[in-house]
């Protein structure tokens, strides 16, 4: 898992349109990884728990980002 998904901190540097594209990414793979499984073609049935949360990653990286600019828009505006 390590290699092929980034870390939370590696995240963090990534512009939010880049996360969106990852997100999109991995929703795919993980749509074609069950699908896999169903067939029985897939013994690691694993890798659907590390997508998930690596989806999850992100989407809390987004949320920190978006809320932290409203913040910041919030305060600029007070």
């Amino acid at each position: 898992m390590a290699d092929k998904y980034p870390r939370a901190t590696e995240l963090k540097e990534l512009p939010v349109d880049e996360l969106n594209t990852q997100i999109k990414t991995i929703r795919q793979d993980l749509w074609n990884a069950r699908i896999k499984v169903q067939n029985g073609s897939m013994q690691q049935v694993n890798t659907l728990k590390q997508m998930r949360r690596q989806i999850a990653r992100i989407e809390t990286v987004i949320t920190a980002k978006t809320s932290d600019a409203s913040v910041e828009n919030s305060s600029e505006n007070s």
